[in-house]
């Protein structure tokens, strides 16, 4: 269903000032569902009305500006945010596109859950941890790293001399949370507000962890290989499978994945291409 243009600028601020909540104040008065369903109905109306579209829409901001309490750091390689597909018509479109793009009717796909917690990239240098950084806006994240190095299972040093950045999403376990619940809504603002104390001494107490999810330096192409390699460094990696790029397939993965019993709060599944 379409809507009208001052409908558009009033989901155009609830949008925004939901990233502030979430990205800023460590908290959120709407549901994840909710935001991205006004989301989609903000793209919806930008393809329909490129002229119109306005500056501080959702769609070309990622997160939030860092706060101004941080050291900023400058991503060399912007965090983007993930597009959403909500049902099996979206997953065929995205398979569409790619075969389009590609030129390809056969490629594979990597499949692993999306961890509900907050992204972060790290820079090793020569075989040492460097900076860590938020996501930010994408572009400019807030400098985190003495939080970082409160995380047990993150090494400090690597057996790799070259420069390294790495993308993980830092969480609180839920066995962790169920200490800290009375004061925060959910495993994922509470993993937020942990990482953004300005004493590493509180972060600490917090138990923070992190699943290794990328690098834009990797020198593998294959994601699922890449994560391999990542994971014989020593980083503790999400686990993540290589499928074709059938539906059925892809249903059945996401099935497994809505059924596992982790230990670490989840919103959905990610999908990629496996590209080599």
């Amino acid at each position: 269903m379409s809507i009208s243009h001052d409908e558009y600028l009033e989901l155009v601020q609830k949008c925004s000032q939901l990233n502030k909540e979430y990205y800023q104040n460590n908290a959120s008065s709407e549901t994840d569902f909710q935001y991205d369903q006004w989301y989609q109905k903000i793209k919806a109306y930008e393809a329909s009305n490129p002229l119109l579209v306005v500056e501080n829409s959702p769609t070309k901001n990622v997160g939030a500006e860092p706060a101004k309490e941080f050291d900023q750091y400058t991503h060399k390689a912007s965090l983007l945010s993930l597009s959403n597909a909500f049902n099996n018509n979206d997953i065929e479109k995205f398979i569409e596109r790619i075969i389009k793009e590609t030129n390809q009717s056969e490629f594979e796909l990597s499949i692993e859950p999306k961890i509900d917690g907050c992204a972060v990239s790290i820079i090793y240098e020569n075989g040492k941890l460097k900076i860590a950084a938020t996501r930010g806006n994408g572009r400019v994240g807030e400098v985190v790293t003495h939080n970082i190095k409160t995380i047990k299972s993150l090494p400090e040093e690597i057996p790799y001399k070259n420069e390294l950045e790495i993308r993980g999403e830092v969480y609180i376990s839920k066995h962790n949370f169920e200490k800290l619940k009375s004061d925060f809504a959910n495993p994922r603002n509470a993993a937020s507000g942990a990482l953004r104390q300005l004493d590493p001494e509180i972060t600490k107490k917090r138990h923070l962890d992190i699943f290794i999810y990328g690098s834009s330096t990797a020198p593998i192409d294959s994601h699922i290989e890449s994560i391999a390699w990542i994971k014989s460094l020593g980083f503790p990696v999400i686990q993540t499978h290589q499928i074709q790029n059938k539906l059925t397939e892809i249903e059945q993965e996401i099935t497994k994945i809505q059924n596992q019993n982790l230990n670490v709060e989840i919103d959905g599944a990610v999908i990629k291409v496996d590209s080599k």
